[in-house]
């Protein structure tokens, strides 16, 4: 008997629940006693940086989760304090990090020699805490704007973590270009539900997925005829240029696709709507009057037809047919943020590997709408010497 997406989510989040009440009565660490204050055991409550201190001091008092008996902990927690490396071995500026890395290797040496529990996991159940960008990390770049000669897919490339703060519109380019250029985006957000929210993995499996487009034959401009029964330009295509062109690229390689489409509908997982919302936009829609009846009654003239045509729409009703839009357009479930492709083309994916970028972090804004932004900004400039705003 199946289940329904509901259902399913709602037990998730009951197993979730009671996950977390089960860890809240077993869950123990170990704090390594090694190590004297001002490296170990202490750091600053005070300034931006002070949740290190606050954290470590809460560490070291809690009498809920914390053990003496090492062979009850299933964390162990090494207290070092980043900050005060930072204010007593190292030489600002110098950008070496080597003063840290000769610390650390000490300390983990010392206690790898007296206890066995960092060489029985090699250390994948020791933890620690760091508020300071204390890698061999150039700076965290933080633009209003982007200075001349800078490049933004460039910087994007080099940096570990990008900025995605949202702003008034639903739509934003910043967390699919992080991930194409290989940086991770740090959604700053107020109401925005994220991709694959509901993932707690937060992965997608390829595999073993397969969709199924159906087709009419039929030629453009859009007649009420096209709006029905899906033809060009309204349904199977759509801009490949501008900061909406990922809509039409994804229907493009969907339709061409000869991995994971199937002519056969009782291969499908998915049944793909190829309606092309950027197209409504331009041929349907009067721009300002914030009316969306066109969009409705043209999809719902094609969701009619398939459903009197096909019985796959009135066996799921519609749970497994999708479609992409790049547009921020009322009531839809899953939106494409925006991405500047300029030429039509997705450029290659490039940068070097995480370990070798040289950015910790990036974020330029070029308009400062929504709340969260000038707030950003704000809270960052002239904070410290490798922030550049």
């Amino acid at each position: 008997m199946g289940m329904g997406m509901g259902n399913f989510t709602r037990q998730k989040k009951r197993y979730s629940i009671m996950s977390y009440l089960e860890m809240e009565k077993t869950f123990k660490y170990f704090v390594y006693e090694e190590g004297d204050p001002p490296l170990f055991h202490t750091s600053t409550c005070d300034s931006i940086l002070a949740i290190e201190g606050i954290i470590i001091g809460q560490l070291e008092a809690d009498e809920k989760f914390r053990t003496q008996n090492q062979e009850d902990a299933h964390v162990f927690f090494l207290p070092f304090s980043f900050y005060n490396m930072v204010q007593y071995i190292w030489e600002r500026g110098s950008h070496d990090s080597s003063p840290f890395y000769r610390t650390i290797n000490d300390y983990i040496n010392v206690i790898a020699e007296k206890y066995p529990y960092w060489n029985r996991s090699r250390g994948a159940d020791h933890s620690m805490v760091a508020c300071h960008d204390w890698n061999k990390i150039d700076d965290m770049q933080v633009y209003e704007c982007l200075p001349e000669g800078m490049f933004y897919d460039e910087i994007m490339k080099k940096s570990k973590y990008c900025f995605c703060p949202s702003g008034y519109e639903v739509a934003s380019p910043r967390i699919v270009e992080s991930l194409y250029t290989g940086c991770v985006p740090v959604l700053l957000k107020e109401g925005y539900v994220a991709p694959l929210s509901d993932n707690q993995s937060y992965e997608l499996s390829s595999m073993h997925i397969n969709s199924y487009v159906s087709h009419y034959t039929g030629s453009s401009p859009p007649s009420q005829h096209q709006r029905t029964q899906g033809d060009p330009p309204l349904f199977y295509t759509s801009t490949s240029d501008g900061i909406l062109a990922i809509e039409g690229i994804i229907m493009g390689q969907l339709e061409a696709d000869d991995k994971f489409i199937t002519q056969n509908q009782e291969d499908a997982h998915v049944f793909f709507l190829p309606f092309s919302v950027y197209n409504m936009v331009q041929y349907i829609w009067e721009r300002g009057s914030h009316d969306s009846s066109p969009f409705y009654r043209t999809i719902n003239d094609y969701i009619n037809i398939i459903a009197e045509k096909y019985p796959y729409w009135n066996r799921s009703r519609g749970a497994d047919h999708s479609m992409v839009a790049c547009h921020d357009w009322p009531s839809i479930d899953v939106m494409l943020p925006e991405i500047p492709l300029p030429y039509g083309k997705m450029k290659p994916l490039g940068g070097p590997s995480p370990s070798q970028k040289t950015i910790l972090a990036f974020y330029a804004s070029g308009s400062n709408h929504g709340p969260i932004r000038p707030i950003l900004l704000e809270h960052w400039k002239n904070k410290t010497d490798d922030m550049q705003v």
